[in-house]
């Protein structure tokens, strides 16, 4: 018990200093990890999400998809044979007339 008691005594500043680290980044990785839950990524929705405010750049990245790619998307809709800018509530966003 006295070389416990020794160590202690002389390396009292280091195992604080330890102690504090190994809750910094306990606190760290939490923190991190709650961080990365709240981004978004999922690829499907990364597509839309990176044309937002931008709908002839969307109707362009759209007319590129496949038929199968265009359905997976919120922001993209098939119509007349083709992927185009839209959602499924409203239909293309550019309507022909």
């Amino acid at each position: 018990m006295n070389k416990l008691t020794n160590f202690i005594r002389r390396k009292y500043w280091f195992i604080i200093i330890l102690i504090i680290l190994l809750l910094v980044i306990t606190n760290f990785k939490y923190d991190l990890r709650e961080n990365l839950e709240m981004l978004n990524l999922n690829p499907m929705n990364s597509f839309c999400e990176s044309y937002l405010g931008n709908s002839s750049e969307l109707e362009k990245a759209c007319n590129e998809l496949t038929k199968k790619n265009c359905s997976k998307l919120s922001c993209c809709v098939y119509s007349e044979n083709k992927c185009v800018a839209g959602d499924s509530q409203n239909g293309a966003t550019y309507k022909k007339k």
